[in-house]
């Protein structure tokens, strides 16, 4: 139980996937922390996470990997459709400018969707692996994004290097309690650091996992005995009342970032902006295409520090699908979501009910902020989707989901070698 062996080349070779997303996600970093866009090095990480996980795509990708309803196949079908026709709507002329294609959320995201063509168990198998490293990995570089001043560093960086940590802590079931340990470790300084530098919705995505992730370690028997239990919970209240307690303390001192944003309204003259701009029934209802912009001056600057007056993206998950792909596009989403979500909590093992349980926090997630990225975030929901829609998982009981996935396997002797 304390460790999955992936012994199989598939596993291996899905491994990339998820390193060619933390490699990616350096050379990104390094790029936005050090302000130098133009060196190779940097370069150099980013195209090749890229091509890791292209790679892996290519590789694997078939229709034969996952056994689901031809329901569910027309809808991701549908999906890839709209996609495409977001692409042909689009200036592809903003494809080349700036080195638009190598940037985390205008294309690259879109990609995520086709882990629901690889083999799944393997992928799991992989993901699962990779997280158990990063999750130590974390823990030595948590501080970064403290000192680092730029809120779409901290963002990026938490949703790469501290997310997987809640897929563990909410599928605890099938973990260690070390690894569970770990993982709630790093959900709470993932925590701690959004609390420190004010991002709200941060906080909101880390502190559901840990709720729900608790909640979970107690239904499924973590904690065996009444009495430990109840010293959990008793342990838990005191903690959350030393927390508050701390937190009032602190409010103007420590705090003071998240305690001056609480009350503070940010983005409403964005969403006004945003508002007026799409009235047009036709951009309401199909989108602008995956480079669609929207007119709202005096937000944003650029590199001459010179406003602009028009923005890619906007601080909402719905409305940034919303302009990007339109109604259609929300529609077709958040049905495959629902469906998935629906079928997983209907499920009769702890591994569906989880990822239905991520993709809920997702759909929460999507008011604050929530954009896909091309990030380990992104491609985990995606894959959360994967496992709820799969009619080979949804069957399995327990007892065989720890088997076939997560069960440490004896090495053989060369004796014992058939």
């Amino acid at each position: 139980m304390d460790k999955v062996i992936i012994k199989e080349k598939t596993s291996d070779t899905l491994s990339i996937l998820w390193l060619g997303l933390i490699i990616y996600t350096i050379g990104i970093l390094s790029e936005d922390y050090f302000q130098l866009y133009n060196i190779f090095v940097f370069k150099l990480l980013i195209i090749s996470g890229i091509l890791m996980v292209v790679f892996t795509l290519l590789r694997f990708i078939s229709f034969s990997n996952a056994n689901r309803k031809k329901e569910i196949w027309g809808l991701f079908l549908m999906i890839l459709l709209w996609n495409g026709i977001m692409f042909i709507r689009s200036d592809m002329s903003e494809i080349t400018q700036k080195s638009n294609y190598l940037l985390p959320y205008p294309i690259l995201p879109y990609s995520a969707i086709f882990l629901m063509m690889l083999p799944l168990k393997n992928l799991l198998r992989s993901f699962i692996g990779v997280t158990y490293m990063v999750n130590v990995l974390f823990l030595f570089i948590f501080f970064i994004p403290i000192i680092e001043y730029n809120n779409g560093f901290r963002q990026f960086f938490l949703e790469t290097f501290a997310i997987g940590a809640g897929f563990i802590y909410i599928t605890n079931k099938y973990h260690s309690s070390q690894k569970c340990f770990i993982a709630l470790l790093v959900l709470f300084l993932a925590f701690l650091v959004a609390t420190l530098t004010a991002r709200r919705n941060l906080m909101l995505t880390f502190g559901l996992y840990m709720l729900i992730g608790s909640i979970n370690i107690v239904i499924n028997g973590k904690i065996k005995s009444i009495e430990s239990k109840l010293i959990a919970i008793l342990g838990s209240f005191i903690l959350l009342i030393g927390a508050i307690s701390f937190y009032m303390q602190e409010s103007t001192g420590t705090f003071s970032h998240i305690t001056k944003r609480a009350k503070e309204d940010t983005r409403e003259d964005v969403f006004i902006a945003f508002a007026i701009d799409m009235a047009n029934p036709k951009d309401l209802i199909l989108g602008r295409g995956v480079f669609g912009q929207y007119y709202c001056p005096g937000v944003d600057k650029d590199e001459n520090d010179e406003y602009n007056d028009y923005r890619n993206d906007i601080e909402c998950g719905y409305l940034q699908i919303i302009l990007k792909g339109g109604l259609i596009y929300l529609i077709l989403y958040l049905l495959i979501f629902i469906i998935a979500i629906y079928k997983g909590l209907k499920s009769s093992n702890q591994l569906s009910k989880g990822c239905a349980y991520i993709l809920i926090i997702q759909l929460i997630d999507l008011a604050p902020f929530g954009l896909h990225a091309f990030n380990t975030k992104t491609f985990m929901i995606w894959l959360a989707v994967a496992i709820c829609l799969d009619l080979n998982i949804s069957k399995m009981k327990d007892s065989e989901i720890f088997d076939i996935l997560f069960k440490k396997k004896k090495t053989l002797l060369p004796w014992e070698k058939r």
